[in-house]
């Protein structure tokens, strides 16, 4: 498999894109379906989305001073 760098950058460039998307849902077809049609594509993806959602959730603790498990409940129960 590539290293984990590649699915970082396919998990930023997916967020990136998906931010920027005015149709998110139609965004899930075109801007994620090329990663899922690779081999391993959607595994891929998945590590990539774990990684970064970590890293932000890190940042996002730091800055707030809010716990780790209080940021995920609160975007459990606030959809935006």
């Amino acid at each position: 498999m590539e290293e984990h760098e590649s699915f970082n950058r396919r998990a930023v460039d997916v967020i990136g894109e998906w931010s920027d998307s005015p149709d998110r849902v139609e965004f899930m077809g075109t801007g994620v379906g090329p990663y899922l049609a690779e081999p391993y594509g959607h595994l891929k993806l998945i590590v990539g989305l774990v990684h970064v959602a970590g890293c932000l959730l890190i940042k996002l603790e730091r800055e707030t001073g809010m716990r780790r498990h209080e940021i995920l409940e609160d975007c459990a129960t606030n959809a935006g």
